[in-house]
């Protein structure tokens, strides 16, 4: 009988073709992935650049709307503090004085009183008040002063305040020493058609 000749082992050569195929296309997808990757990189620098000089754009287009609103309502600020001051000085001061809690009191006690020289009627007043000793540097204490009028304040008609200082008030507890002066500035004035006459509507 004749010898078989052996045969080419073709399971071996298949599956070696078969490795190779896999690995081509394992390296091709990946290569694929890389780049997909890589472009998705791109696009999100780009995106993310783009975001960042419209977000700058934005902030400098609020900074400058801010900054005109500023000027706009200090403007008005100037302008109404002009209007205002006949008015005040409509508003005149006789006397005032910061004196010491009497007999079953807790706190210092603000007495003002002023004389309403305006044509209209005076509802609130608002005043700077200092207490401080001649030639001292520093006051011993100051702030601001805030009374409405039960009633109003007639033109003509004066009026003494009596006011007891609110507990943040540096007037309230303060040891009131015997060379201090206490004064008082008139700073605002409302009454009811003060917008109109102000030109403020």
């Amino acid at each position: 009988m004749a010898p078989v000749a052996p045969q080419p082992a073709r399971h071996a050569t298949a599956s070696i073709e078969h490795t190779h195929k896999t690995r081509g296309t394992f390296f091709s997808g990946f290569g694929m992935t890389c780049g997909c990757l890589a472009a998705v990189g791109v696009a999100t620098i780009g995106g993310c650049a783009a975001f960042v000089i419209f977000a700058g754009s934005a902030v400098n287009s609020t900074t400058k709307v801010m900054a005109e609103a500023a000027k706009e309502v200090e403007a008005r600020r100037v302008s109404e503090t002009e209007l205002l001051a006949p008015h005040l000085v409509g508003v005149k001061v006789l006397s005032a004085s910061l004196e010491p809690p009497g007999q079953y009191e807790y706190s210092n006690r603000i007495l003002i009183t002023i004389r309403n020289d305006n044509d209209h009627v005076i509802q609130t007043v608002d005043f700077i008040g200092v207490l401080q000793t001649p030639g001292r540097e520093l006051p011993w204490a100051e702030g601001l002063i805030r009374y409405s009028i039960p009633g109003g304040l007639e033109p003509g008609e004066s009026k003494e305040l009596r006011l007891e200082p609110n507990i943040m008030s540096d007037f309230r507890s303060i040891e009131i020493p015997d060379d201090a002066v206490f004064s008082v500035d008139v700073v605002d004035v409302e009454w009811p058609s003060r917008n109109a006459d102000l030109g403020l509507e």
